[in-house]
Parts: C-alpha cells; sequence; structure tokens
C-alpha cells in the first residue's frame, strides 16, 4: 500500500472537520452522524476511521481547530502596537467570539461526552490548544495591564474561560425555554454574544484588585 504524505493526511482531516463544523451550524451534535459527515466530506466512513475513532474525536478535532483559529487573533490583539483600554480589551475580546460559535454551543452543551469517549491523545491535542489559548490571555494582561496583580491576572483567565461554557445557552433561547419562562413570569434579557461577552469581560477587569 502506498504511503500517504502529510500533506494529504492533513487534507483529509480538515476535509472531514470542515463538513463536521458546516452540519453542525444546521444541526445538534446528537442529530449529526459519522455518515452524514461522510457524505459531505466526500469520503467514505473507512476512511474517516483512518484519522478518527468516532464522532466524538471529529467533534474534538472541531474544537481545537476553534481554539487553534481563536487563539491566533489573541495573538494578533497582543501584539497590536496601541494599548488597549479595559473598555477596549473588552471589545476587542467581546468581537473575537462572535465568531466562535461553535465553540460555545459545544462548550455548553457536548463537551464532558466529547471527551469521556475520545481517546487519550485526542484529549491531549485539544487541551494543548485550550492551553494555548489561556496562556495568550494571561500575556495579553501581562502586556496591558501592568497595574493588575498576579493574583487578579489569573482570576481573570479563570473566570473567563468559565464564562465561555455559559454564554450560548444565555444568548440562544429555545422556543420550549422562552415558553416556560414567560409561564413562571420570569423576565428574560436577550443578548448578543458580544454584548453578553463585552459586559462580562469589562466586569472582570474592572473588578478590586484584592
Amino acid at each position: 500500500m502506498p504511503k500517504i504524505s502529510k500533506e494529504c493526511c492533513d487534507e483529509r482531516k480538515t476535509r472531514i472537520i470542515s463538513a463536521c463544523r458546516q452540519l453542525y451550524c444546521e444541526r445538534n451534535f446528537k442529530d449529526i452522524s459519522l455518515k452524514d459527515i461522510s457524505a459531505l466530506a466526500g469520503c467514505t466512513r473507512t476512511t474517516i476511521y483512518n484519522y478518527f475513532d468516532n464522532k466524538e474525536e471529529i467533534f474534538l478535532g472541531l474544537l481545537e481547530c476553534e481554539y487553534y483559529d481563536w487563539t491566533l487573533e489573541l495573538k494578533r490583539l497582543k501584539d497590536s502596537p496601541i494599548r488597549p483600554t479595559i473598555e477596549t480589551f473588552a471589545e476587542a475580546l467581546a468581537h473575537s467570539l462572535e465568531k466562535r460559535v461553535a465553540l460555545l454551543k459545544l462548550l455548553a452543551t457536548s463537551l464532558y461526552d466529547i471527551e469521556e469517549h475520545s481517546s487519550h491523545e485526542a484529549i491531549v491535542a485539544f487541551k494543548r490548544e485550550y492551553k494555548d489559548a489561556r496562556e495568550t490571555l494571561y500575556t495579553c494582561l501581562v502586556d496591558f495591564f501592568k497595574e493588575f496583580s498576579e493574583k487578579k491576572k489569573l482570576a481573570i483567565v479563570d473566570m473567563f474561560f468559565a464564562s465561555l461554557f455559559g454564554i450560548y445557552p444565555f444568548c440562544f433561547v429555545t422556543a420550549k425555554q422562552k415558553d416556560a419562562m414567560q409561564e413562571v413570569k420570569l423576565t428574560y434579557t436577550h443578548y448578543s454574544i458580544y454584548d453578553f461577552s463585552y459586559q462580562s469581560v469589562k466586569m472582570m477587569l474592572s473588578c478590586a484588585d484584592d
């Protein structure tokens, strides 16, 4: 059997993940099958198994790509010659999250199951990108807000990444959820990803430095 080049391998993996991303824009995790992904990617399920053990690992690969692309944007922000204020930094972070709907949706709805059914190697690759994103945000805080204590910078990183799990369900409410809230007279204020993220980040950055 001829050896598959790394370039060909990477291209096939990218095509599979891109098909997964496209389907996820239209459906939920549980409604997407390997058959759906293989059909859209233009390959067989046997081919998919050469790169991923199951559907969960494809979605973990999607998350890995989402963190990678997002980190690149954070690094461009870090390298900007203009030092941001609290307000402009919050704006920049919020705008970067507007582009990461797939990431926010997966974190909120499926991450535990995805990791539970993925191999150690796949989880390590994902955690590497997650770590890079955290470290990039930390270095932004170090460079831009020298007045913050080390304790505050570390707390902001933890709070920010924890907040990512709640953005999608707060900004995207289903019709059933709206009906239930109306029945119990629960006031719901709609936020966009940008608005919710901006307000959250601004509050984190503005909190007292204990």
